[in-house]
């Protein structure tokens, strides 16, 4: 009588535990590279926004709404970011007596795979003093 095998009742549990967790294991991974890629962009717009809004302190005198719109796109496309579908809206205004600039961006988020239930738009403001004003 030959020995029986005890690993004979396991013969493609292995190849069953692999096919089970491999989906899982994917649909996590491109779900946490979204998640990293949408707070990078986020990050750059921030900067970009900080930039234009910095540049736009220096007074509508010396600086155009245009200006800072063109300002702020060539920020992100120094970070690499697209800037298709990109708002910018500059704001002067006077608050508690002092003269403001307030810069808003607006840029739709470009995100890999889309699994997530992610938020559609990057929107980022900053308000400085208007040094020109």
């Amino acid at each position: 009588m030959r020995p029986r095998n005890r690993l004979g009742s396991r013969r493609g549990a292995t190849l069953v535990e692999f096919a089970t967790v491999l989906p899982v294991t994917l649909l996590m991974g491109i779900g946490a590279f979204d998640i990293g890629t949408l707070l990078i962009e986020r990050q750059r717009v921030v900067q970009a926004t900080f930039e234009a809004t910095r540049y736009a302190a220096q007074g509508a005198a010396v600086v155009t709404d245009a200006q800072v719109q063109a300002r702020a796109a060539a920020a992100l496309e120094a970070f690499g970011v697209d800037t298709e579908g990109l708002q910018v809206s500059v704001d002067r205004y006077v608050a508690d007596s002092d003269p403001v600039v307030t810069v808003q961006l607006q840029l739709p988020v470009h995100v890999v795979a889309g699994l997530l239930d992610l938020p559609t738009t990057h929107t980022e403001s900053f308000t400085l003093l208007d040094q020109g004003a």
